[in-house]
């Protein structure tokens, strides 16, 4: 039996005898190098993320099926008016994207005419 899968008995085991998750984390290593460059990246990702909610918009190819209602794991989006709304609670899953069946969900221009995501074998068709 190799280490890993030891290990994971080993908290198997553990967690079978009632203890809790908390008591077997292990605590990262100390890493000044992600303290100094972490924050700034982080202020990035927040700066571009922001930027880019405010770009979803759905084109008149949308057939409001209301897929990506339903699969936005943070209730994002709505159908008012005959018109897909999206608010600013979005955690840029991107599900609503990749999930549209006629991909008229774009961001921007970024979005628009580019690969789309249909599973591993490419037949990924949600209901």
């Amino acid at each position: 039996m190799d280490k890993f899968t030891t290990k994971i008995m080993d908290i198997a085991k553990k967690l079978s005898s009632g203890d809790v998750l908390e008591d077997l984390s292990i605590k990262s290593p100390f890493n000044i190098a992600a303290m100094i460059i972490g924050p700034p990246f982080h202020l990035l990702y927040l700066i571009m993320v922001n930027y880019m909610k405010k770009k979803f918009y759905a084109t008149e190819d949308c057939t409001f099926c209301e897929l990506c209602v339903k699969n936005c794991p943070v209730q994002n989006i709505s159908i008012i008016d005959k018109e897909i709304v999206f608010g600013d609670q979005c955690v840029m899953c991107l599900r609503c994207i990749h999930q549209c069946p006629v991909e008229a969900i774009q961001i921007g221009k970024l979005t628009l005419g580019k690969f789309r995501w249909h599973g591993p074998k490419g037949n990924f068709h949600p209901k």
